[in-house]
This record gives structure tokens, sequence and C-alpha cells, in this order.
């Protein structure tokens, strides 16, 4: 978690450079200020961490679903076997 904060944060700060000397070197309107940018930059940041935290609920989700639907599985495997084994017995006794 500490790896991609650190990747994150850098990137930030250099997207946050690249566009303030972009800016600056053409007759474009400069942002408003660095503090400005690093602003959008993290709220930007908290937005994703927000879908992060979503999508892992989700997968959690997901899991809990795929148990549910194993254990589904096996209650119709017995119920089949208890039908099968049912069905021979009544066969012997009708022969």
């Amino acid at each position: 978690m500490m790896k991609t904060f650190n990747i994150v944060t850098a990137t930030l700060f250099a997207l946050c450079i690249i566009s303030l000397t972009s800016c600056a070197g053409s007759g474009e309107k400069k942002p408003s200020t660095f503090g400005e940018e690093m602003v959008k930059l993290g709220e930007q940041w908290v937005e994703g961490e927000q879908l992060v935290k979503k999508g892992e609920d989700m997968i959690e989700e997901g899991k809990a679903k795929i148990k549910e639907g194993q254990q589904l599985v096996k209650k119709g495997q017995q119920i089949m076997k208890e039908s099968e084994k049912m069905s021979k017995q009544r066969r012997g006794k009708v022969r």
C-alpha cells in the first residue's frame, strides 16, 4: 500500500510540474496556483480510492455469492443421490 502511495504521489507531483511548465511556455491561461492544482489532483485521488474500495467490496460480495452457489450445488447433488437411491429401492420392490 505504501509503495503504491509513493508511486502515485510522485506521479501526481510530476503531472503538476508538467502542467505548470507547459502552460507557462504557451499563450494559454496559467492555472491559478500550484495549490489549486494539487487540490484538484487530491480530489481525484480520493475519488480513485473510493472506487477501489467499492470494487473491493464488490469482489467480496461476489466471493460470498460463489460460496452460496457452491452450497446450493452440493445440496442439489445430495438430493439427486437420494432420489436415485429411492428410485432403485422402488424398482427392486416392483420386480
